[in-house]
């Protein structure tokens, strides 16, 4: 589902991307009754949907999960807003890399919620805190 992000073309990439900005019934999913105030907030940090870019030699992809039904913790830095979440929601961590490096361009809070993915970028970070 991200290979468009290293692989391709620009309007794949602003496709994907679009794809991928959450609507209102998304936020609603996963944020229930704060819902409202993260939607604000998001738009205020992305006005226009996020691209993650890669570096031309980054075209392999690693994904790391958590929270949800995969039983993972959540980054440490996700404490302050882990009470906003609902807990049946599978988060990711992904990452461009070099296919014979494991570092790369790394990115996070890619959701997974009742069949849809949508990306919050660094959810951590802008986040009304719970």
């Amino acid at each position: 589902m991200l290979r468009p992000f290293v692989l391709g073309a620009e309007d794949d990439k602003q496709a994907l991307a679009l794809h991928l900005r959450p609507d209102e019934v998304t936020f609603e999913r996963i944020f229930g009754g704060h819902a409202a105030a993260v939607r604000e907030r998001y738009h205020q940090e992305f006005p226009a949907p996020p691209v993650p870019r890669a570096r031309p030699e980054q075209v392999a992809i690693r994904v790391f999960a958590g929270g949800g039904p995969t039983g993972r913790p959540l980054p440490t830095s996700w404490s302050p807003i882990v009470g906003l979440l609902n807990p049946d929601v599978v988060w990711c961590s992904f990452r461009f890399h070099h296919p014979e490096a494991r570092l790369g361009m790394a990115f996070d809070g890619l959701a997974w919620s009742m069949g849809h993915w949508a990306w919050f970028p660094k959810l951590w970070r802008w986040c009304p805190r719970a």
